[in-house]
């Protein structure tokens, strides 16, 4: 029993140092090689994300570590082209003014004291004069003696991609501060056109989100959704051309509205009255509206109704408002301020381009799902792998860890989206890129390293 005994051991004993000499011999450190894919020249297409906007600006520190570098600075290696992208100079960063015709600076975290002489931590940014010779300068075509490889255009929808007029000065009535600054010929060029005189081998392009998400950010006001049809026609005329020089590429899909702070954060139900001052609403507004002690839905205007409660007087308008309900979105651009000392929301309705309802909600999200389901069949009739950003937005939301760093889609804390609520940050963007990674290496037998998320930067705090 003792000798079998030893046996034993001596046979498991020799066995473990067979597997760890085994391991050690097979063992390579991992190094990257671009596998199946071409990176010799590489171009990145796209909108807001893949422009790098972050804190309600483009500006360059964050531009620095967008999709687009971020990648480039794991694939230049393989490249025997150059990246070229032009970034906003340190200070300015351009925003598009959706109520306001200003721009503004990106937003920082500060405190600010409200309307109740509250003093607590805000997004704050300041307002940049249109005649600033900085602004005037990051606005200005700035021809560059070689082709922008990075031709990602903040507010295009892919039917601007092909559209000349894009490229019209916003100076000169233009409607894109962007594009006209990279534009070839602008006015006569198109983001397509620039794209296809390079000699490109490799596309990396995330189109679709401005296509419904600008219709959202502006409550459904002065702004529809890209039609389907067009929709459809323009992807596949974007995509027919890019696969035509037998370039390869990556594209990415649209997340789901309900994964955003800028919808989510603020409560539709937070209008909280006490005793006195439901009594006195109620006075005012009873039998058409009724208001709680505690929480009550936000006050909007509602076209759609005729009557409430029976009501209608040929001596008074009809009545047209009503209380917001819970699964309705206030947009993270209303003005707190007029909310808590104004009356805005109890005596006078928020206006709708600061509220997303139950009319436009269900729009949103037939139109992601229409736009999800396109990106997916016409990436699979071109031979590209998509990213499914749609289900890594919900595990962001859900929580998700990486790197030492809990991310969420939790305003601020959550680390992964910036002061706008919208899009990321840095953070956030080395998160994207990698998604980005993965499909490529996994679709192409690539073996390109991850970004070191812990390098990026995050909510900067005061």
């Amino acid at each position: 029993m003792m000798k079998a005994g030893k046996f034993i051991i001596t046979t498991l004993f020799l066995l473990i140092i067979f597997i760890i000499n085994g391991c050690k011999t097979d063992f390579k450190p991992l190094t990257t090689a671009p596998g199946n894919a071409k990176f010799n020249n590489c171009i990145f297409i796209g909108g807001d994300f893949m422009a790098g906007y972050s804190n309600g600006g483009l500006s360059s520190d964050v531009q620095h570590n967008s999709i687009p570098d971020l990648l480039w600075s794991k694939i230049g290696s393989l490249s025997s082209g150059s990246f070229v992208h032009r970034y906003i100079s340190n200070g300015y960063g351009l925003n598009f003014p959706l109520h306001n015709p200003q721009f503004f600076t990106p937003f920082h975290l500060g405190y600010k004291t409200d309307c109740m002489g509250v003093s607590s931590l805000f997004p704050l940014n300041d307002s940049i004069a249109i005649n600033d010779a900085g602004l005037f300068a990051n606005l200005s075509n700035n021809p560059y003696t070689q082709n922008y490889t990075v031709l990602a255009t903040p507010y295009a929808k892919i039917t601007d991609y092909t559209d000349p007029t894009l490229g019209i000065s916003y100076l000169n009535g233009g409607r894109n501060p962007y594009y006209p600054s990279i534009a070839t010929n602008p006015g006569i060029s198109t983001i397509l056109s620039d794209a296809m005189i390079q000699p490109f081998t490799f596309f990396t392009i995330w189109s679709g989100m401005e296509d419904v998400y600008q219709y959202a950010q502006r409550g459904g006001e002065n702004e529809t959704i890209t039609d389907f049809a067009a929709f459809d026609a323009a992807l596949d005329r974007v995509l027919d051309n890019l696969v035509s020089k037998g370039a390869q590429g990556v594209i990415a899909n649209i997340p789901d509205i309900d994964v955003f702070p800028f919808y989510t954060f603020i409560n539709s139900q937070a209008l909280v009255l006490d005793s006195t001052n439901a009594a006195t609403l109620n006075h005012f507004l009873n039998p058409h509206l009724y208001f709680n002690i505690g929480p009550n839905g936000f006050i909007i205007m509602d076209t759609t109704l005729g009557t409430v409660n029976g009501w209608r007087s040929s001596l008074d308008p009809i009545f047209l408002y009503r209380k917001m309900n819970p699964d309705e979105y206030l947009l993270l651009s209303v003005p707190t301020d007029s909310l808590k000392c104004s009356g805005m929301g109890a005596l006078t309705s928020v206006p709708g381009h600061y509220v997303l309802d139950k009319y436009e909600i269900p729009k949103v999200n037939a139109a992601i799902q229409h736009f999800n389901s396109k990106i997916a069949q016409s990436a699979s009739a071109h031979d590209i792998p998509m990213v499914d950003m749609n289900s890594f937005f919900r595990q962001i939301k859900n929580g998700y860890a990486y790197d030492g760093i809990n991310f969420s889609s939790q305003f601020i804390q959550g680390a992964f989206f910036s002061l706008d609520g919208y899009h990321p940050t840095a953070q956030g963007y080395g998160l994207l890129a990698n998604q980005f990674i993965l499909t490529i290496n996994n679709y192409y037998k690539s073996t390109i390293p991850l970004i070191d998320i812990t390098t990026l930067q995050g909510i900067i705090f005061p």
